[in-house]
């Protein structure tokens, strides 16, 4: 008989240890769990900051591409000016030279 109360006594002592085993285990998942969501957090909030930088950088881009657009505009419209003004210019110098003689009515 003393020999069984040995036995159990032995297997209460070790289902005790696993308990605490266990317990120990889980306070020490928790706290990893607990890191890794600390770390997710940071990660979420990093990438969040990162992306709002690049979403502004993109808009900043954007403008200057605006106004780059609006500058060429502007270019294109002077060049146009200038080109119809040349024209303008030598038309009225080969009208000007053509009718020097007052023969542009006359049939060659």
């Amino acid at each position: 008989m003393p020999y069984t109360l040995e036995i159990i006594a032995i297997i209460n002592m070790l289902i005790i240890i696993c308990i605490l085993l266990v317990f120990r285990m889980v306070k020490t998942t928790r706290k990893q769990n607990e890191t890794l969501q600390r770390e997710l957090e940071d990660f979420k909030q990093d990438h969040l900051r990162s992306f709002a930088t690049v979403l502004d950088r993109v808009a900043n881009q954007h403008q200057i591409v605006k106004e780059f657009e609006k500058q060429i505009e502007l270019k294109n419209k002077e060049v146009v000016f200038q080109t119809n003004s040349r024209i303008n210019q030598l038309k009225s110098q080969i009208y000007k030279d053509f009718d020097m003689y007052r023969q542009q009515g006359r049939q060659y």
